[in-house]
């Protein structure tokens, strides 16, 4: 089963706190202390759980993409620019092909620098499919597809963003070993309404 996080308020606290989750009982909490950011692990009352390394990983730098403040000299994006056309100004010539109905497919290293581009912005990036180019159309490669928005779903906005963007990203770092690789990328906007780059 999957660990969750969820962005929750302590009285006792100032302060988001980032609650780990399995199958709904807290496993443990991560919290900002000044610059620091913290881990806490809960005793539960039967033991402690086994955890895979990978996902314990995962949600820790889901938790501190939430808690992160922004980068120093960081510039946020003009008020009224829309993300989506942000993107496409930047990225659609940089797609190696275009599909039937005019999805790119990038990349791994161009992949990599729209995943970085959706974070800025505050878009979740939703789907991920991995192909080939093979005599002028594409081919799936198997195990390079990804529905990443599904797992996040109900989440709210910046712990649904964050989850899905190093998610992502730790796809596209495992996949990008695959020769040839073009990426297809769905992405989402905080009014839930998807995009294909």
């Amino acid at each position: 089963m999957a660990l969750q996080v969820r962005e929750v308020t302590r009285p006792d606290w100032d302060g988001v706190v980032v609650e780990i989750r399995e199958e709904g009982e807290p496993l443990g909490q991560v919290f900002a202390d000044g610059p620091d950011l913290l881990v806490e692990w809960f005793s539960p009352a039967e033991g402690a759980p086994v955890l895979e390394v990978s996902e314990v990983i995962r949600v820790l730098e889901v938790a501190a993409a939430i808690l992160a403040p922004e980068p120093p000299g960081a510039l946020p994006e003009p008020v009224g620019e829309d993300p989506i056309e942000i993107l496409s100004d930047e990225f659609d010539a940089k797609a190696t092909l275009r599909g039937a109905e005019d999805e790119g497919f990038f990349p791994t290293r161009v992949a990599a620098a729209i995943l970085a581009r959706c974070s800025d912005l505050g878009m979740a990036v939703v789907r991920l499919e991995g192909v080939r180019k093979s005599a002028g159309t594409t081919v799936a490669v198997p195990g390079c597809l990804a529905e990443i928005g599904e797992a996040h779903r109900g989440e709210q906005w910046p712990t649904f963003v964050a989850g899905c963007n190093v998610q992502a990203d730790a796809l596209l770092g495992r996949w990008a070993r695959n020769a040839g690789l073009l990426l297809a990328i769905e992405v989402e906007d905080a009014g839930g309404e998807v995009f294909i780059l």
